[in-house]
């Protein structure tokens, strides 16, 4: 018997959540490919270990057999103004979807994949970049066990990881079913971090699809008592061959405020082809994750770490980190060249002002007090081929971009006055959706004393 007939001979003895682990690994040696529900006997429900949506979404969802992706069932989903959303997940807090089980498998998919049709004159098309449409991940880091509490039902849904991917479908694609890719790329925010194009930041040190644990569908769109409908379709995860890697793709250290550090990089062209890239680079500076997860799971609530980076005020935007190439002559906005199979280095130049260390803050919540600081600066380094033209249907998303490049906001303290856009093609919304690879994460963490002429000075 061959490899793939004995894991689904296994499946149909064992069956449900118990063989995820093993299919996952026989997928990834073979297709790579992960399905998590072509809707094949109806609509999957979210039961102990078994991955679905929760009973709820099931009441706003039908199961409609033909004239789908496969052949075998598609889902209609009809959101109302009370009902905004589907959870795909499984009824335990620490399960991944990657694997169906508590096995951290890293490496192993690179995009998240379903495909939707949507009806002509729907509000969730719009081709002026109007987020109309959101897919937001939950990631569970390994060993967490604050996610779920001790019976793994509880109210913590994920390791204060949380990504956001929100854009619109183009108008002149709907009707059809249309392929949806999105990279960790996609994932233009994290919750409570601002102004910060996030991607591979949500889940950083830890691989971005391997440590998901839930996905939310989310209908943007306001639309007053309108109702949504739309279809789904086989939903799962793939692997896609990047058109660019960096190394490293994560780098920690610890830095005092006031001085500079640089982080090497070194970019390699894994096609064929020569190639040309652009980048986008930005960061975020407040309390560090940890301290707000401590947060959250202490108080069981959200409020808290929404609470303490305002009261450590925290922010991002551009500037605080550039790139250099090797002769540490800044890139600017000029495309770096790569022959095929070679690679480009350059550094990463973190300019660590002394203001961005700021004084300890106590905020309070439920009659209780927790002390917080901004001492942490995060950053992500993205790049992309804009010559490679979209495959598929990756032409009918429309990326409105991040607000780490929006103009006229205020940035952090240290960080430099906001600088107006930068040029067309070399913005957020120019990083393409569906390509993986290429993005580099930075974590500072800032140490030394408040000058004594700034302690208070933020009160």
């Amino acid at each position: 018997m061959s490899k793939k007939g004995r894991v689904v001979l296994g499946c149909l003895i064992l069956g449900g959540a118990l063989c995820f682990a093993s299919r996952a690994l026989a997928g990834a040696e073979s297709a790579g490919v992960r399905t998590l529900t072509c809707f094949h006997k109806g609509i999957p429900v979210a039961e102990d270990g078994h991955l679905g949506f929760r009973p709820l979404d099931r009441k706003v969802m039908d199961w409609v057999p033909g004239d789908d992706v496969d052949g075998t069932g598609r889902a209609l989903v009809r959101l109302a103004p009370g009902h905004r959303a589907l959870f795909f997940q499984a009824g335990l807090r620490r399960l991944y979807l990657l694997s169906g089980s508590t096995q951290y498998l890293p490496g192993t998919a690179h995009l998240l994949a379903f495909s939707v049709r949507i009806p002509a004159g729907s509000p969730l098309l719009s081709p002026n970049g109007v987020r109309t449409f959101g897919v937001w991940t939950y990631h569970w880091r390994p060993g967490d066990e604050h996610v779920g509490g001790p019976n793994n039902r509880g109210l913590a849904t994920d390791s204060m990881m949380h990504g956001y991917a929100e854009f619109s479908f183009r108008p002149e694609c709907a009707g059809r079913w249309i392929r949806v890719r999105l990279s960790e790329k996609a994932f233009q925010k994290q919750r409570d971090y601002y102004h910060w194009y996030a991607a591979s930041g949500v889940s950083a040190p830890y691989d971005f699809w391997a440590t998901l644990r839930q996905l939310q569908f989310v209908a943007l769109e306001d639309g007053g008592a309108e109702r949504v409908d739309w279809e789904l379709d086989c939903l799962g995860l793939e692997r896609r061959a990047p058109l660019v890697e960096v190394h490293p793709s994560f780098h920690r250290s610890t830095a005092r405020a006031g001085e500079g550090l640089s982080v090497p990089i070194r970019v390699t062209n894994p096609t064929r082809t020569d190639r040309s890239y652009r980048y986008f680079v930005s960061s975020t500076l407040g309390a560090d994750r940890e301290t707000l997860h401590r947060l959250v799971w202490k108080t069981d609530s959200l409020v808290p770490a929404r609470l303490a980076q305002r009261a450590v005020k925290a922010g991002g935007g551009m500037g605080a980190v550039r790139l250099y190439d090797a002769s540490l002559q800044p890139v600017g906005y000029h495309e770096i060249r790569v022959r095929a199979g070679e690679t480009w280095r350059g550094v990463l130049v973190h300019r660590i002002h002394p203001a961005m260390l700021g004084p300890v803050r106590r905020i309070s919540y439920s009659e209780r007090t927790f002390s917080v600081r901004r001492d942490t600066l995060m950053t992500t380094l993205i790049f992309w081929d804009p010559h490679e033209p979209p495959e598929g249907d990756d032409a009918c998303l429309v990326n409105p971009g991040s607000n780490a490049d929006q103009t006229g906001h205020r940035a952090p303290p240290g960080f430099p006055v906001q600088q107006p856009m930068p040029p067309p093609g070399w913005r957020s919304r120019d990083v393409p959706l569906s390509r993986p690879g290429g993005v580099v994460v930075t974590v500072v963490d800032l140490e030394g004393d408040v000058p004594k002429d700034r302690k208070g000075s933020e009160e």
